[in-house]
């Protein structure tokens, strides 16, 4: 069960180009598309090309703030919820305001941290500590002369249930496919997902239309319990996927696969390759891979989340087409995020698995997840 905290980061100068993008240029063109945006000039055009800035901007601020030294905050959950309040009750403040942008230049902090602090004021929160906190923040990077990301951080709550429609990651027009370190260790993550899964498949049988949301979610839950649906008995069904940026990935096929303990013993006596997920991410991996499988700039760079998702999907069929005209592979496959890619990769694997169920075992992929220093070994797909 899960809801949004935002984190607060200042980025100087000197710390905002990562990987040959440059945080404020990033902002500039943003900040134009803004512009037009008010202008009404080609509104579904300009709205997907600024989704994918401040997709990119999420993915540096994510980078830079567990690489570089930083000055951070966290709001928590009840700013989130809190700013959705004063939203509905001024919405033209709201946007005028650009409170739910996910960035603001060091150019813009006077104009907008006042506009805030008046729209707060007529919304009679601005003593509450989350929104004093914001406040101090802003200032401190106006004088400094420091640019501000606001992050969305999904959070792991008893209380919040889980709506895949329920629009809230998107109002802060960003949409978190980072690759920072996603793993989980938490078993209400496991849950929540495997909640979120079962939901969907309930309400798909009564003729509601829905989707699993994979955004944010930890790579290895990801895996495991989709591994769970994949291998599970009942009637085969296809499950609808979205995100959060409001693109919708292709149905993902569950319920279709039957593991067979042979599968293994015949498996085993053949070595295993280690492939990484993604090249150009974390290059600790270099050292532990012989390859890797998708390639940073056709996957992710300028997309949305559903085609980066297609992307991976597109190349993981192909390499595993070739796979099966090459013979036998056991594929140790390290992976640390980037949930369309995971997701891509996985539905390209349970329908070669799919094809090949008929013929004698030849292909095996164990998942690698990495948790900081070292590596898990999850359940094997075959």
């Amino acid at each position: 069960m899960m809801k949004t905290s935002i984190k607060l980061i200042a980025v100087p100068d000197d710390a905002c180009l990562v990987e040959r993008l440059d945080l404020r240029v990033l902002m500039s063109k943003a900040l134009k598309i803004e512009e037009r945006l008010r202008k009404g000039v080609n509104p579904d055009d300009e709205q997907r090309r600024y989704h994918i800035l401040c997709d990119r901007m999420e993915y540096l601020g994510s980078f830079i703030g567990m690489n570089k030294s930083v000055r951070s905050v966290e709001l928590g959950i009840e700013y989130f919820e809190l700013l959705l309040q004063i939203q509905a009750r001024f919405p033209v403040e709201f946007r005028s305001a650009r409170v739910s942008a996910n960035f603001c230049p060091w150019s813009k902090i006077t104009e907008q941290i006042s506009l805030f602090e008046n729209l707060v004021k007529r919304a009679g929160v601005s003593d509450r500590k989350e929104i004093q906190e914001k406040i101090r923040f802003y200032r401190d990077a106006e004088k400094n002369k420091l640019h501000i990301l606001e992050l969305q951080e999904q959070l792991i709550t008893e209380d919040a249930e889980v709506n895949p429609e329920d629009g809230l990651i998107s109002k802060f027009l960003s949409i978190p496919v980072s690759d920072k370190i996603t793993s989980a260790k938490d078993v209400n993550s496991f849950m929540a997902l495997r909640n979120q899964i079962n939901t969907v498949i309930a309400d798909m049988e009564k003729g509601i239309q829905t989707g699993v949301n994979f955004s944010d979610l930890a790579h290895n839950v990801i895996t495991e319990i989709l591994r769970e649906f994949v291998y599970q008995g009942g009637r085969p069904m296809y499950l609808p996927v979205i995100y959060a940026d409001g693109s919708k990935g292709k149905p993902l096929p569950i319920r279709c696969l039957k593991f067979r303990s042979e599968k293994l013993k015949a498996l085993s006596k053949h070595p295993i390759l280690n492939v990484g997920m993604m090249s150009g991410r974390h290059h600790e991996m270099d050292e532990v891979v012989k390859v890797y499988f998708f390639r940073n700039q056709e996957i992710s760079i300028g997309k949305t989340a559903a085609e980066s998702d297609e992307a991976a999907y597109v190349r993981a069929k192909e390499i595993f087409e070739k796979l099966r005209s090459e013979g036998i592979y056991r594929i140790a496959f390290f992976q640390t995020g980037f949930q369309p890619a995971v997701v891509g990769f996985y539905r390209a694997l349970t329908e070669e698995l799919l094809k090949r169920e008929k013929s004698a075992p030849e292909l095996e992929v164990i998942p690698h997840y990495y948790f900081g220093e070292e590596y898990e070994e999850g359940r094997v797909w075959s």
